[in-house]
């Protein structure tokens, strides 16, 4: 079946933000299934897929299937009120860092662009460290990375893993802003001679049971990284340069809101179920 074509976007990440968080294997097997689809797995046993794309000019697309809540005792209860997606689950998140990024995934697996599935990405980049070690010339046969695993909206990261000509390329494509590096991700990693970033997928006040993801967020995301990989051209990385990459420090949504959002929509729950939704289940 043709999800994004039977179904709208919205239903396909309706569908992975079901999947149980607590563990990796259904998201790995979904993945696996794929043509051209190959599976392997860390020294340390921290399994990944890696589709090959068929595209001369070839992005490589990542996402990470585990959260933090791996190995919880319990399920994610999702709720979706007014365009956020929110748990209602007070132990537990939505794991939306980052089943929203393997969402994306899924639905550009026809794209023509080359696509890896992760796991240990929340356990110290488990499986980028061994790949970068093992496999790193097949991954950077690419014209750069896209990691989709970052907070809040309308922002990128490229960590030590950019150039000014990349990021300026990025910003004219997406119109998002760039936020200074700070913190780590698969891409550091896994990018050894070609540049990447790491995209926003609108979730927030990730690895907390009050996580929550913006549809429309998610949505702007995906429409500007479909036009971000479209005719791509290389941009290979001079680590040199990182130094004199310019900073900007740009937030269009706080914490602070989305938090005061949820505890809303938790203390109306107790007197009305009116506009409350929980998700319903979909067949892949």
């Amino acid at each position: 079946m043709n999800l994004e074509k039977t179904h709208s976007k919205k239903k396909v990440l309706n569908y992975f933000l079901k999947r149980d968080i607590t563990q990796t294997e259904e998201i790995l097997n979904i993945f696996e299934k794929l043509d051209g689809a190959k599976r392997g797995e860390s020294s340390t046993g921290f399994p990944y897929v890696f589709i090959p794309g068929k595209k001369d000019n070839k992005v490589l697309l990542i996402a990470h299937c585990d959260t933090v809540w791996e190995g919880e005792e319990g399920k994610q209860k999702l709720k979706y009120k007014k365009g956020v997606y929110f748990s209602g689950n007070k132990k537990m998140g939505i794991g939306a860092d980052d089943r929203a990024g393997i969402a994306m995934l899924y639905l550009l697996r026809n794209s023509g662009h080359s696509l890896l599935v992760t796991t240990g990405e929340e356990q110290g980049m488990q499986c980028s460290r061994f790949l970068s070690k093992d496999e790193y010339k097949i991954l950077n046969n690419h014209n750069f990375i896209v990691q989709l695993d970052k907070r809040g909206n309308r922002e990128f990261k490229c960590y030590n893993v950019g150039s000014e000509e990349f990021i300026k390329y990025i910003k004219e494509r997406t119109g998002f802003d760039y936020i200074p590096p700070s913190s780590y991700t698969d891409i550091v990693s896994l990018c050894k001679t070609i540049c990447g970033v790491n995209m926003s997928v609108g979730y927030y006040n990730e690895h907390t049971p009050n996580e929550a993801l913006v549809y429309n967020e998610w949505l702007e995301t995906f429409e500007a990284t479909q036009k971000l990989i479209e005719n791509s051209q290389k941009f290979e990385l001079d680590k040199t340069q990182q130094k004199n990459i310019e900073r900007e420090d740009k937030f269009r949504y706080s914490d602070f809101d989305i938090l005061k959002l949820i505890e809303q929509y938790r203390a109306n729950s107790g007197k009305t179920e009116e506009g409350r939704e929980d998700i319903p289940e979909i067949n892949l």
